[in-house]
C-alpha cells in the first residue's frame, strides 16, 4: 500500500486521503498502451419497466394494476413489483414491462403469467445464457431490450406478444443490502408506469433488531437533481404506522386523481424511505439466524479524527463549459467544511502537474521535475512541501481565491495521465505513519465521458471508491455530498477478528477496513459452527490502538421469517433464511470487487473470486454481471443481460 508524501513526511497527526474530481476522456497511456478492460463484464446487473413510445394512444396497453412491496428485514430490503397489464386493442401487441432498481441490487426472480401458464425466468452463467440467446435470435425470435438514464441505478426490460383482450401479470422480484451513509439508511423505489394506475400501491415493512429512532418518508422524488426542500417536505401521500419501536409500515397508494395532480401523465419519480436504528444503546451487533450471521458496526461516542486532504483537480479542456464553474462552486463550499486541526494540499492538472503555492497563491509547476532522477525528487519534494498548509481562516480564504480563478487549459497529452498525476500525490516509497495505513483515494467522475471503470478501480486499490458527477445544474451539490460522506474520519485500520473455531472456514466475509466515517457503518457477514460467537475489534485512532471485544452480550437471535423468494426445481435454495441471502449477496459483492482489482487488463474470467461469485450467484439465483436472466416466453426463449449503467 502506497503512502501519503504529505502526510507521512509532514503530518503525523493527520489522517490522508487524495480527492481526485476529473473528467477522463482519454487515460493518456502511451501509444498502444491497453489500460484495465471497461468492458460490460464490470457493469452492474439491470432490469426495468417501461412504456415504449411507438403505441398509438387508442391502443397504448392498459397498466391496470402495479403494486410494489418491500420488505427490509435487518436492514437486508426484499422488493417485489407486480404490474398486471391488459391488452384492450382488437389485434395481438408486444407488451413490454420495466422496472428500475438501485445500482447495487441483485435481480433474483421473475415470472410471467398469461392465460393461467406461469413462464418463470432461470439465472444462467453468461455463456451459457448467450447460448440459448444464439439459438432463440437465430430461429427470429425477438430478445429483450436493456436500457439506462436513472442515476445509480439499473434498469431490466422483457417484452411478449399477448393476443388481442389478453392479460399479463409480470412479477419481478430483487434485493439489496441497505448501506448507511450520512447517519440514514435509503430505501429509493422507482415508480413510472407512463400511465395513470387505477390499483397503484407501495408498501415497506421495516423490522430491525433495535429501535427505530429516525423514519422519514419526503415528498416524491420528481427529478434525478438534488432537491434540498423537496427533501426535506414530507409525504402527504404517505401513511406511517409503528406496530413497535422496531417495526413501521409505511403505505402509498395514491388515488388517480391524486396521480394526475403529481402529473398528469402518470407518476415519475422516486420514493424514499430514510431511517436509522438506536446506536446509543446498541453501537454494535451480532445478529444470528439459522445457522448465519451478521455483525453491524456503528458507534456513536468517538472523536472526529485530523485529516489531510489531498484535492486533485482536472482543468483539462474536458472540463470546458459549465463543468469547470460547477467545480469552482464545489470547492469553495468544501473548503468551508475544513476544520480547525486538518492540512489540506491542491493539485491540478491539464497538460502539465501543478501544485498549490499558498504563500504566493499561484500554481507552481513540477510535473518537470519527476522524471529527473533523485535531485528532481527532491525538487519535488520541496514544492509539495510548501503546499501542505493547516486549515486555518487565512489558508482557507487565500485557497477559495485561487479556486475561484481556476481556468481550463489543454487537454492531457503523452504520459500526462490520471496514474501520472496521482503518483505526484502518493509516495512510492513506505514511510510509516503513526496509522500504519495508506492515502484512501476517491475519485469523482465528472460527466458521461469519464472512465468510471478505470477510476473505480483505482480507488478500489486505495481503500477508497469512486462516484460518477453527473452533468446537470445540480453538480456542485452532488459534489459536495459526496465528500460530506467522508469528510469525518472516526476509526482506522479495522480488523475484526472471530474466534476460529465458531465460524466456518473461508465463509466470513470482508474483516478489515481502512476507515470508518462518521454516520456510515462496517458489515460483517459469516457462517457459524456453534451457535456461540466471540472475538474483538481491534481499530487506530490519534492516541494509539483501541480493542473492543464482542461476545455474548451484543448477539440477537433473530426469529425466523417467511422465504421472500420463491424456490424453484433448479434452486431449492432460495427457500434460504434472509440471513443467508444477505451472506450470499455481501460475499458476491465483495468477491466481485476484489476481482476487479486483481484482474490484469485482460480480464481472467477464471479467476478464483469470480469462480467463487459465479457458484453463488448460480446457487443463490442471484443476476450478476456474471450471470444473465434467462427467459420464457410463449414460444420462445430471451437472455436479459447485463449493460452499464450511467
Amino acid at each position: 500500500m502506497v503512502e501519503s508524501l504529505y502526510y507521512s513526511v509532514f503530518h503525523p497527526i493527520a489522517l490522508p486521503s487524495v480527492f481526485l474530481i476529473c473528467d477522463v476522456i482519454d487515460l493518456g497511456g502511451e501509444e498502444g498502451e491497453e489500460l484495465w478492460d471497461s468492458g460490460k463484464n464490470a457493469s452492474n446487473q439491470v432490469a426495468t419497466f417501461q412504456q415504449p413510445k411507438l403505441y398509438p394512444k387508442n391502443i397504448k396497453p392498459d397498466v391496470y394494476s402495479l403494486h410494489i412491496v418491500s420488505n427490509i428485514r435487518y436492514r437486508y430490503a426484499t422488493t417485489v413489483v407486480t404490474s398486471r397489464v391488459a391488452n384492450r386493442a382488437n389485434t395481438s401487441k408486444e407488451i413490454f414491462f420495466t422496472v428500475v432498481l438501485p445500482k447495487t441490487a441483485f435481480i433474483s426472480g421473475f415470472l410471467m403469467e398469461i392465460d393461467g401458464n406461469v413462464y418463470r425466468a432461470h439465472v444462467k452463467e453468461k455463456k451459457e445464457a448467450k447460448k440459448k440467446y444464439d439459438a432463440a435470435v437465430s430461429s427470429g425470435q425477438t430478445a429483450a431490450h436493456v436500457i439506462q438514464s436513472t442515476r445509480n441505478s439499473n434498469r431490466f426490460t422483457v417484452s411478449v406478444n399477448i393476443e388481442r383482450e389478453k392479460k399479463v401479470t409480470f412479477n419481478l422480484t430483487y434485493e439489496e443490502l441497505l448501506r448507511r451513509e450520512l447517519s440514514v439508511y435509503n430505501h429509493a423505489i422507482n415508480i413510472n408506469p407512463g400511465q395513470i394506475v387505477p390499483d397503484l400501491s407501495v408498501e415497506v415493512y421495516i423490522n430491525e433488531s433495535s429501535k427505530i429512532t429516525t423514519l422519514k418518508v419526503p415528498a416524491l422524488k420528481e427529478s434525478n437533481e438534488i432537491n434540498q426542500e423537496n427533501a426535506a417536505q414530507g409525504n402527504p401521500l404517505a401513511n406511517i404506522e409503528r406496530p413497535s419501536d422496531t417495526s413501521a409500515i409505511i403505505r402509498w397508494a395514491p388515488t388517480p386523481e391524486e396521480q394526475k395532480q403529481l402529473n398528469s401523465e402518470g407518476v415519475k419519480g422516486q420514493l424514499v424511505v430514510r431511517y436509522d436504528v438506536d446506536r446509543e444503546s446498541h453501537p454494535q451487533q451480532i445478529l444470528v439466524n439459522e445457522g448465519y450471521f451478521v455483525h453491524f458496526f456503528a458507534p456513536t461516542n468517538l472523536s472526529t479524527l485530523n485529516k489531510h486532504v489531498t484535492f486533485v483537480l482536472d482543468v483539462s479542456a474536458s472540463m470546458l463549459g459549465t463543468k469547470i464553474e460547477q467545480l469552482r462552486v464545489a470547492m469553495t463550499t468544501i473548503l468551508s467544511d475544513l476544520r480547525p486541526g486538518d492540512f489540506f494540499s491542491i493539485i491540478i492538472f491539464s497538460t502539465y502537474v501543478e501544485v498549490w503555492n499558498p504563500e504566493h497563491n499561484r500554481r507552481q509547476e513540477i510535473d518537470h521535475y519527476y522524471y529527473r532522477g533523485n535531485k528532481g525528487r527532491i525538487t519535488q519534494q520541496e514544492s509539495l512541501r510548501s503546499s501542505v498548509v493547516p486549515v486555518t481562516p487565512d489558508n482557507i480564504r487565500i485557497a477559495k481565491e485561487f479556486v475561484g480563478r481556476l481556468q481550463v487549459g489543454s487537454k492531457m497529452q503523452g504520459r500526462k495521465r490520471v496514474s501520472t498525476v496521482l503518483e505526484v500525490a502518493l509516495e512510492e516509497s513506505t514511510p510509516v505513519t503513526y496509522l500504519y495505513v495508506g492515502a484512501a483515494i476517491f475519485c469523482l467522475a465528472f460527466g458521461d465521458d469519464a472512465n468510471l471503470d478505470f477510476l473505480k478501480k483505482l480507488s478500489l486499490s486505495n481503500s477508497g471508491y469512486a462516484r460518477k458527477i453527473y452533468e446537470a445544474s445540480d453538480a456542485a451539490l452532488q459534489l459536495h455530498d459526496f465528500y460530506r460522506q467522508v469528510a469525518s474520519p472516526l476509526l482506522t485500520d479495522v480488523s475484526f477478528n472471530y474466534t476460529e473455531s465458531q465460524v466456518e472456514e473461508g465463509t466470513v466475509s470482508k474483516t478489515h477496513f481502512n476507515t470508518l466515517f462518521l454516520g456510515s457503518e462496517f458489515v460483517v457477514a459469516g457462517k457459524l459452527k456453534s451457535t456461540e460467537l466471540t472475538g474483538g475489534l481491534t481499530a487506530r485512532y490519534p492516541n494509539g490502538t483501541t480493542s473492543i471485544p464482542f461476545g455474548p452480550d451484543i448477539i440477537v437471535i433473530c426469529p425466523p421469517f417467511p422465504p421472500t423468494v420463491e424456490p424453484t426445481e433448479e434452486h431449492n435454495v432460495t427457500n434460504a433464511s434472509f440471513m443467508e441471502r444477505l451472506w450470499a449477496y455481501l460475499t458476491i459483492q465483495q468477491l466481485l470487487e476484489k476481482d476487479e482489482v486483481k484482474s490484469p487488463p485482460k480480464v481472467n474470467t477464471t479467476s478464483p473470486n469470480k469462480k467463487r461469485a459465479l457458484e453463488l450467484a448460480l446457487k443463490y439465483s442471484f443476476v450478476t454481471p456474471l450471470t444473465s436472466l434467462v427467459v420464457v416466453k410463449p414460444n420462445e426463449t430471451t437472455s436479459v443481460d447485463t449493460e452499464k449503467g450511467e
